[in-house]
């Protein structure tokens, strides 16, 4: 491809087919995505690429109006320039480092928001940097940009990749984007083609959903009983209702773990005390088949 059609494709939709194609590096940084949304939200969320183009340091500015945007330094973090969240992607990691609703973050100022956001975004810069950049060395604080305008470090006339991934959680929609200096996605599409870097970095990226499969929190509950109601029964419902349990048994509680699947009954025990405060003692081993899920992470 000679010198003059790249810069005509790159200045136009913008990514030529070189890149657009070389799966093992989207794929990985899919893998990256994931992997973070894993462990910050407790949830698969399924990124979807939704665009991948060219774009300036002021098509990036428009492209961005309104969204939260974290920049960062461009002498620490070369290859990863800038990433933004819409409202609802902003909402659901700050309700889910607050243990709250989303819907309860709707209206939060945009200076509470980046305040709730900034860890989570320096774990992403952190991974995707380890993970897509050969010789990452971790100073062990991210190089944000200057928050009173993080856009602003993106220079107007510099060429960069904006990539958009489409997600969904609870039936809500929302988007994650990435801005990428250009000369770097070229670099590393490059050392995939070469074949230098594609095993180091699935090896890693694999690492590294595993252990953010495994480290993120999942709801367990101690079940004393079920009762079946109507929907009629249900409507009628009122405080002060007395609604009798006559299975119930202290001594055989059914321990279930709130799964992408539905409840999973994991185990058993009994109600009982612990330094004055209610526990739950296991008598029955957890799940063979629980375990094993784990352990083939």
């Amino acid at each position: 491809m000679s010198a003059v059609l790249r810069k005509m494709i790159e200045a136009g939709t913008g990514v030529p087919p070189s890149i657009m194609k070389a799966e093992p590096f989207w794929d990985t940084f899919r893998d990256v995505t994931t992997a973070w949304f894993v462990k910050i939200l407790g949830s698969d969320v399924n990124p979807v690429f939704d665009y991948r183009k060219g774009a300036s340091g002021i098509e990036v500015k428009e492209h961005v109006e309104g969204q939260i945007v974290f920049a960062f330094d461009r002498i620490a973090s070369p290859g990863l320039r800038a990433i933004s969240v819409d409202q609802r992607c902003s909402v659901e990691i700050a309700a889910a480092r607050m243990s709250d609703s989303a819907d309860n973050f709707l209206e939060s100022s945009n200076v509470l928001m980046r305040l709730l956001l900034e860890d989570p975004m320096a774990s992403l810069w952190r991974e995707f940097s380890a993970t897509m950049t050969p010789g990452f060395s971790d100073t062990g604080q991210a190089p944000f940009a200057d928050i009173s305008g993080p856009v602003d470090e993106l220079p107007p006339a510099a060429h960069y990749l904006e990539t958009r991934l489409t997600c969904e959680l609870a039936g809500q929609s929302f988007s994650i984007t990435f801005v990428l200096d250009f000369d770097y996605v070229r670099a590393r599409v490059s050392d995939l083609e070469r074949g230098g870097m594609n095993a180091d970095v699935q090896s890693v990226c694999s690492a590294a959903l595993r252990r953010s499969i495994r480290s993120s929190s999942i709801q367990l509950n101690a079940v004393i009983d079920h009762l079946e109601l109507t929907i009629a029964e249900c409507s009628r419902l009122e405080a002060g209702d007395v609604l009798e349990l006559p299975a119930a048994d202290t001594e055989k509680l059914t321990l279930t773990a709130e799964t992408i699947d539905g409840n999973v009954n994991i185990g058993g025990g009994s109600l009982g005390a612990w330094r004055d405060y209610r526990a739950l003692k296991l008598q029955v081993p957890v799940s063979e088949s629980f375990l094993q899920e784990i352990a083939e992470l």
